[in-house]
């Protein structure tokens, strides 16, 4: 369906745009994990925060990550594994832009990079659950259950009829068989 490809490539422009700037510039993204960091490392009992180094190689990754799913499911190769993949990179996203502890509420933490994060996250996990008005595989499976019984009760319906059919034809070829030779003995 048309509608539904032009949306998922517009629903990936976002993801596509935030990782790929997090790939060539990881640095301001970079800068919000290592703020993140330190507001939940106590509360979680994470240890200390990786060197610039790894935390800018992570980052690039990760954007990277993403700018190929969105791709992907841009171009509609696997969708929906695309967008669960697109769902899993953003929780991450959803907890680097929330407001946590007083430092990100002192500096004005933007609140709107947060609950865009969301609702991203939100959009990527219904499109990963999207059949495209195919029934579920759990429907398909019962179905294929009940489909299997119908089979196997038309072939039983079928080999009884087989059975009376035979046992017809050898009641019949008897009658004949039995009424030739009782002509015979007559005539």
């Amino acid at each position: 369906m048309l509608i539904r490809r032009v949306a998922r490539s517009a629903f990936a422009t976002w993801f596509a745009v935030e990782g790929w700037q997090a790939a060539r510039k990881p640095a301001d993204h970079a800068t919000r994990v290592r703020a993140t960091w330190g507001a939940v490392q106590d509360r979680l009992g994470l240890p200390d925060a990786p060197d610039d180094r790894t935390l800018t190689w992570v980052v690039r990754a990760h954007g990277g990550a993403m700018a190929i799913a969105a791709a992907l499911l841009a171009i509609g190769k696997a969708p929906r594994s695309a967008a669960l993949a697109l769902a899993g990179l953003t929780a991450p996203l959803v907890l680097a832009n929330a407001p946590i502890g007083p430092a990100a509420k002192a500096a004005g933490a933007d609140k709107g990079a947060f609950w865009r994060s969301v609702s991203m996250l939100g959009g990527a996990l219904l499109a990963g659950i999207d059949h495209e008005g195919r029934p579920s595989m759990a429907w398909r499976i019962e179905h294929a259950k009940v489909d299997r019984a119908i089979v196997r009760d038309a072939q039983r319906v079928v080999a009884d009829a087989q059975r009376d059919a035979k046992d017809a034809i050898a009641t019949a070829r008897r009658e004949a068989k039995d009424a030739v030779a009782a002509a015979r003995r007559s005539a």
